[in-house]
């Protein structure tokens, strides 16, 4: 499922090339990169190419980085209690070659599921990620739920909405979960190509 690549947390100058590929995408796309003071206590997770090429990225905030940026607009009291430890995804970023979806490489969800395992190595309860609509159906695939909360995105001017992963609910196995082939891999062991 996961074709190639090798998918792993950023080391050294990794980092800043990470960094560099989310401006390039969002200037590309959007038009302007949003910016803050949390890449360097973010960790930066990568998909490469054989050859070695940075071709995605997300970044994940841990929960001793709080609080994040997100909630100088949202109040992430309203959708989880103060016991739990919550993560935030965010600048995630696929160089526009490889964002089709196919049967052998579908690099999305793969850098997703990174950022799963990596919270669970973190004891994170929860994830959080803030989208545009387009993107909604994306995570709900990878068992984000929308929540009620939504924000204008300053800068961009267009309305995100949070989803929210229950990383304790989809570990117990709750019924309630969609069981779908998505969450089965996304709760399977991580195959050799990922390094965490």
């Amino acid at each position: 499922m996961f074709g190639a690549l090798e998918f792993r947390e950023a080391l050294g100058e990794e980092r800043s090339l990470a960094i560099s590929l989310f401006r390039e995408v969002y200037i590309a796309d959007v038009g302007f990169v949003p910016t803050d003071s949390m890449d360097s206590v973010a960790h930066h997770l990568v998909a490469l190419t054989p050859n070695g090429r940075m071709v995605g990225t997300i970044r994940l905030i841990g929960a001793e980085a709080r609080p994040f940026p997100v909630e100088d607009h949202v109040n992430l009291a309203a959708i989880l209690s103060a016991d739990r430890a919550v993560g935030l995804l965010d600048h995630f970023a696929i160089a526009p070659e490889f964002r089709r979806i196919s049967k052998n490489l579908f690099l999305q969800f793969a850098l997703l599921k990174l950022a799963f395992e990596k919270a669970r190595v973190l004891k994170l309860t929860d994830l959080v990620i803030y989208s545009l609509p387009s993107l909604q159906r994306l995570y709900r695939s990878a068992s984000f739920e929308l929540t009620e909360l939504k924000f204008v995105f300053p800068s961009f001017g267009r309305e995100m909405s949070l989803l929210k992963m229950d990383i304790t609910r989809l570990e117990a196995g709750d019924a309630n979960a969609v069981n779908t082939p998505l969450l089965e891999a996304l709760l399977k062991a991580p195959p050799p190509s990922f390094r965490l």
